[in-house]
C-alpha cells in the first residue's frame, strides 16, 4: 500500500435524528432530504484529531508509513450551507491548514468551483456551494487566502 485516502466531514447527524428518520422510513412517512437535516459540528480540532487517529492506527498496523491524503474536506458536507460563501469559512480552513501542516501529505479542499456535477446549478450567485469560486467566476474568500498564502511561501523560500 502506497497511500491511504480519507474524507473528513466536520459535522454529523445525531443518532436520535437518524433513528427518527429510520422510523419514519419504516412507517412509510415522508423522509426529509439530507440537506434539510440539521447537523451538529464536531469540536474545533476535529480535523487534527481525525488525522492523528488515522496516523496512529496506520502506525500500529503497518511497518512503514504510507502517504496520508485527505481527498475530500470542507467546512461543511452540506450543499447549500451558506457558511461556504462567507469569510468564516476562511478562518476554519486557515486554522486547520496551519494546525495540520506536516500531519498529512495533502489536504484536499472539496471542490474547486460551485459548478458541481452532483446537483442542479442554483441560480443565486451565492447559494452555499462547495467551491473556491462561485458559478460566475467570483473568487471566494478562501481562494483569496490560499493565493496570498502561496505568495507568502514564495517570498520565504
Amino acid at each position: 500500500m502506497d497511500f491511504v485516502s480519507i474524507h473528513i466531514y466536520p459535522e454529523y447527524i445525531p443518532i436520535e435524528k437518524i433513528e427518527e428518520i429510520y422510523d419514519d422510513f419504516i412507517n412509510n412517512k415522508v423522509v426529509p432530504d439530507v440537506a434539510e437535516i440539521k447537523k451538529v459540528y464536531h469540536d474545533k480540532d476535529h480535523t487534527f484529531n481525525i488525522i492523528s487517529q488515522v496516523r496512529d492506527k496506520i502506525n500500529s498496523i503497518l511497518n512503514r508509513k504510507p502517504e496520508l491524503h485527505i481527498t475530500e474536506w470542507n467546512a461543511s458536507s452540506s450543499l447549500g450551507n451558506l457558511i461556504h460563501d462567507t469569510s468564516y469559512v476562511s478562518t476554519f480552513i486557515v486554522k486547520n491548514v496551519l494546525q495540520n501542516i506536516n500531519k498529512a501529505d495533502s489536504l484536499g479542499y472539496w471542490v474547486f468551483t460551485d459548478i458541481f456535477e452532483e446537483e442542479k446549478l442554483k441560480s443565486p450567485h451565492f447559494h452555499g456551494g462547495f467551491g473556491l469560486i462561485n458559478k460566475d467566476g467570483l473568487k471566494k474568500s478562501i481562494l483569496l487566502w490560499l493565493l496570498s498564502f502561496k505568495q507568502t511561501g514564495r517570498r520565504n523560500s
